[in-house]
Order: structure tokens, then C-alpha cells, then sequence
């Protein structure tokens, strides 16, 4: 089911196994923090911020950020969000972008059927302005009217951007050409959902490449993974049962 999907290196079961262990891992890490060598009780202030960190993660967005562990778990979520519907629906938008143009009405006609109304029998999750937006591009039918974000892009193409900051004057031309073709350009592998002022003033900086020429770019996947993909986070069942292990070992 995953075969073709750029965005999921490896496939569906192995994601799913590798986000248990992952989560198994942390609740490890805390009983550990609890528990001294040969059994001892050690229960040091930073052993109790340990063991504490995952309810630090539901009081901002950027608290989640700042915590490697946090982080970790936000990335393995966002992969973990291609639900069947999502996987069926992105395949279902790639097929038909290589579709010759006599086909693309009839096959638009059936992805609205299936994904998009509001009878759709695999619904998948958008939010009103992506749908509306979709909607549109219906009328024309034209190759890029499925056209979406993904998640797991915004957090790498973020992450990239801190990285990039971070590095000395001498690497950023390579860094800044490098996070161009990834996130930025027509055909990018990972191309991130930008608006077009965005995009030609994150472009206009790239012939200087300074320090500061993603930043709107930058600031504008943050708000988006703010207001829509943290608030997911916080209700997944995933966080939700570690958050439960906190609380019992705090």
C-alpha cells in the first residue's frame, strides 16, 4: 500500500512497529529515572524532570520543540498521520497528476466522490480553507488542483531552517542551495505549502543567502504546525497514554 510514497522511506509496518518502540523506549527512560543503580531509590530533581517531561509538552508548542525527546515523538506522529484514507487519497492525487489531460475531469470527479464530499466514503481530515481552496481547483480540473501539504515536510523543512541559522557564515550558500532543492523549488521531494509572497520574498533572500533568509519562511510552517498539527499531538492516543504513565509515575 505504501510502494511509491517519497514521503515514507520505509514501509507502513515498519513505521508502526518503529513509533511503538519509540514510545515503549521513553516510558523506559522514565521507570529508569525513578530507579537508582542496583535498585536504589535516586530520585534527583532532574530525574523527576525526566520522568515529568511529556506533561511539560501540552503547555506550548515550543516547549515540545525545545525537548529532544518531544521532538522526536511530534516527527514520529506526523509520519504516523497517514492514516489508509490519507495514503489512498495522496495516491489516488499522485495517479491522477500523471494522467493524460482527456482524463483528468473524470478522475477528479471520482477523488471528490471518494475523499472530499460530505458523503465521501474515506473522508479524509482538511481544513475548511485547504478544502475550499481544493474546490476551486475542481472547477478547472487542472493537474495541481489535489495539491497538498504533508506534515512530516514542515517539521524537516523547520528543523533545516534552525540548522541553517545555526552554521557558520561559510557553509550557509551550500546549506541555503541544499534547502532550496528539498523544500523550496517546483519539483522539490518535499516541497512545503507556501503562500507566493512567501515564497518570492524567501527567494528574493536566497541570492544574498544570510542568516536570516528563511525566517519568514520559517515563521510561517511554524504558525501552520502550531494551530493544526500540535493540537492533534495533544489528543493522539499515543501522547495521550504516555501522558497517563506520567502523571502515575510523578
Amino acid at each position: 500500500m505504501c510502494r511509491g510514497l517519497d514521503s515514507l522511506p520505509i514501509t507502513c509496518l515498519e513505521r508502526v512497529k518503529q513509533l511503538k518502540s519509540l514510545f515503549a523506549s521513553l516510558r523506559h527512560k522514565q521507570q529508569d529515572a525513578s530507579v537508582g543503580i542496583m535498585g536504589h531509590s535516586n530520585k534527583t530533581d532532574t530525574q523527576r524532570l525526566n520522568r515529568r517531561e511529556p506533561l511539560n509538552w501540552n503547555e506550548s508548542f515550543e516547549k515540545l520543540l525545545s525537548s529532544q525527546n518531544g521532538l522526536c515523538f511530534f516527527r514520529a506522529f506526523l509520519q504516523s498521520e497517514f492514516s489508509e484514507e490519507n495514503i489512498a487519497f495522496y495516491l489516488a492525487c499522485e495517479d491522477y497528476k500523471a494522467s493524460k489531460d482527456s482524463e483528468l475531469p473524470a478522475k477528479a470527479q471520482k477523488i471528490y466522490q471518494e475523499f472530499l464530499s460530505t458523503d465521501a466514503p474515506r473522508e479524509v481530515n482538511l481544513d475548511h480553507l485547504t478544502k475550499a481552496l481544493t474546490l476551486e481547483g475542481l472547477q478547472q480540473a487542472g493537474p495541481g488542483c489535489f495539491d497538498s501539504e504533508f506534515s512530516e515536510e514542515n517539521i524537516a523543512f523547520y528543523l533545516a531552517c534552525e540548522d541553517y541559522k545555526a552554521s557558520k557564515d561559510s557553509e550557509l550558500p551550500a546549506k541555503a542551495q541544499k534547502i532550496y532543492q528539498e523544500f523550496l523549488s517546483t519539483d522539490a521531494p518535499r516541497e512545503v505549502n507556501l503562500d507566493h509572497l512567501t515564497k518570492a520574498l524567501t527567494l528574493e533572500g536566497l541570492q544574498q543567502a544570510g542568516p536570516g533568509c528563511f525566517d519568514v519562511a520559517q515563521a510561517n510552517i511554524h504558525m501552520l504546525m502550531k494551530k493544526d498539527c500540535y493540537p492533534r499531538f495533544l489528543q493522539s492516543p499515543a501522547y495521550l497514554e504516555l501522558l497517563r504513565g506520567a502523571k502515575k509515575t510523578g
